[in-house]
């Protein structure tokens, strides 16, 4: 057996240890302490860290300029969104903004509610003869009403604000053989009587005449009437509501020749190219008159080309000219008043 240590060594060894364990515990100590200082924060329910808040404040979004909220509005409308523009437009207007601006955000609400009401409670129209109609005659003209919702339509009636009643106007364009342009707008006012009723469905038509020579009776040129109406009540009540509406119809557009122009529909192509070839002046216009949507473009673009023709006879220049005019009038989408026309004519 080995002898035993001495008590001296036995004390040397002992204190060895215990600083080694000091020292061990010092260095824990300053970890734990590290740690505590750089870690995020915890949440004891959870568990993970949980980043601190960011000394960052954060803008409520700014509204839109109401230049900017206008511009969205109208392309809305003129996208057929009209929910959407009402959405845009029934938002607080700024203390400060310009007057115009104002007044046209009003005329946009009044125009989205209008539409949005006519593509699903009414639909309104003008309607009249697809075909021309001599000059002199009285041309009929109908005043087309459909309830388009699944709810019973009332308009007028008791508790209306005032008389419901049409307003209808019609722009009249002449084409004088002399290519001047001469145009007149015509007015009237329809009654629509005590009170309208339409059920689901169903459609009321209010018919009433143009008189063909009220204009320019001794001018045997052709002409077009371009006819549109505003329907103006007081009161309009469907789905449970009861509002102020102003319904404006479609417009149409009526073809109103001189007399015997009958014969002159039958191959309006093959007409149009005899009345160049016989340098028939008085012709010209009235068969581009009669040519059909799916000919127009063709007969267009004969016209035009004995336009430029230089052999084409001087008597034939002024009718081919008007002969053009009445091509692309009837070649355009019906709006009123028709384009390049001032609905500020005199009476």
């Amino acid at each position: 057996m080995a002898p035993s240590q001495s008590p001296k060594r036995d004390a040397e060894s002992a204190s060895g240890r215990l600083r080694i364990c000091v020292r061990l515990l010092a260095t824990v100590l300053g970890l734990m302490c590290w740690t505590a200082c750089v870690a995020p924060e915890t949440d004891p329910s959870t568990e993970q860290a949980v980043p601190a808040p960011l000394p960052v404040d954060v803008a409520t979004e700014a509204p839109l300029p109401l230049e900017t909220l206008l511009f969205n509005a109208r392309q809305w409308i003129a996208d057929g969104d009209y929910a959407r523009a009402l959405d845009l437009l029934a938002g607080p207007v700024a203390a400060d903004a310009a007057a115009d601006q104002v007044r046209e955000r009003a005329l946009l609400r009044t125009e989205a509610r209008r539409h949005l009401l006519q593509s699903r409670v009414v639909d309104v129209w003008v309607q009249v003869k697809d075909v021309p109609i001599t000059l002199g005659e009285q041309a009929p003209v109908e005043l087309c009403m459909a309830n388009i919702s699944s709810q019973q339509l009332r308009i007028g009636g008791v508790g209306a604000s005032g008389a419901s009643a049409f307003r209808v106007e019609a722009m009249c364009e002449e084409f004088p053989a002399d290519g001047t342009q001469v145009q007149h707008k015509l007015t009237t006012t329809l009654s629509l009587g005590p009170e309208l009723v339409l059920e689901p469905g169903c459609r009321q038509a209010f018919p009433f005449t143009i008189d063909s020579s009220e204009v320019s009776p001794e001018s045997p040129t052709a002409r077009i009437y371009t006819i549109a109406a505003t329907l103006h009540t007081g009161s309009l009540q469907s789905e449970g509501s009861q509002q102020l509406a102003a319904l404006i119809f479609r417009p149409a557009r009526l073809l109103v020749l001189p007399r015997n122009w009958e014969p002159l529909q039958v191959k309006p192509l093959e007409q149009l190219e005899s009345a160049l070839v016989r340098g028939a002046a008085l012709h010209l216009p009235v068969v581009a008159a009669l040519l059909p949507a799916n000919e127009r473009a063709q007969g267009l673009a004969r016209l035009q080309r004995a336009q430029a023709d230089p052999a084409t006879p001087p008597q034939l220049h002024t009718a081919l000219r008007v002969a053009v005019q009445l091509c692309k009038r009837l070649a355009e989408r019906v709006v009123f008043p028709p384009s390049g026309v001032s609905d500020r004519q005199p009476l």
